[in-house]
């Protein structure tokens, strides 16, 4: 009966494993499953709302996203024609690591302060979450 279910246990883990590392690699590595990612984070999400339209490609491999718009209390951020290339296995440790990002135009809008708290600090990530880009080029913005 014990040894039952020790198997029981190691098959469920490996499954569970195995299904996981599949979904990281359709994301990563496929143009459906970059296009999936990008149709659910195309939302309000809390404060902020983020519209990315025209995915193609792949994270691993070089995505294309015609227009990336996001909208917060405090900014506004367009992007236009933006190709962009992972490090995919820095996602297993938290960290967003960009190889390259080119953008055709970007535009950013810092807004006015709309509340009276003097308190307020900015924060966007939280630790250890970090993101870090090696290369990055603007065409015009």
């Amino acid at each position: 009966m014990r040894r039952l279910l020790l198997h029981s246990v190691w098959i469920l883990v490996m499954a569970l494993l195995g299904t996981a590392l599949a979904a990281f690699y359709y994301v990563g590595w496929t143009e459906a499953g970059f296009q999936t990612l990008a149709s659910r984070l195309s939302r309000r999400i809390g404060p902020v709302t983020l519209q990315l339209d025209g995915a193609r490609g792949s994270l691993a491999n070089g995505a294309h996203l015609d227009s990336v718009i996001l909208d917060h209390r405090r900014s506004h951020i367009e992007v236009r024609n933006l190709d962009v290339r992972l490090m995919m296995l820095g996602l297993f440790w938290g960290s967003i690591r960009i190889e390259e990002a080119r953008a055709e135009t970007a535009l950013v809008r810092v807004l006015p302060r709309t509340d009276d708290n003097p308190n307020w600090r900015p924060r966007f990530l939280r630790p250890p979450l970090s993101i870090e880009v090696r290369k990055l080029a603007v065409g015009s913005g």
